[in-house]
């Protein structure tokens, strides 16, 4: 199944419509060299940078769309059809209310 999305910055601009069929590990359209080139480089570091410590582990994203939802928020503004897949951070554990000694 083939998924399309645009390849938007935070600035606005455009960087081309991306096709990609996660099953061929293929991306076609006049974004796909960008987000090949960046793909490329999350491979080699094996990881995806978000700000000075912040980083996120990759393996295959021309096959996993987490790992496709990284890529490509890291340069572009997410798209809809990728949100779902963008991993979240754990949420907190719930605050447990600590009893006050009785004197």
């Amino acid at each position: 199944m083939a998924l399309s999305f645009r390849l938007i910055d935070i600035h606005g601009r455009d960087d081309g419509r991306v096709d990609w069929d996660r099953e061929r590990g293929e991306l076609r359209g006049r974004g796909a060299e960008t987000l090949s080139r960046s793909i490329e480089a999350a491979l080699a570091a094996g990881r995806v940078r978000f700000g000075g410590l912040s980083a996120i582990p990759v393996s295959d994203p021309l096959h996993d769309p987490r790992d496709m939802a990284v890529v490509v928020a890291a340069s572009w503004q997410l798209p809809a059809a990728l949100q779902a897949d963008f991993p979240r951070r754990p949420s907190a554990p719930p605050a447990v209310a600590v009893p006050q000694p009785i004197y």
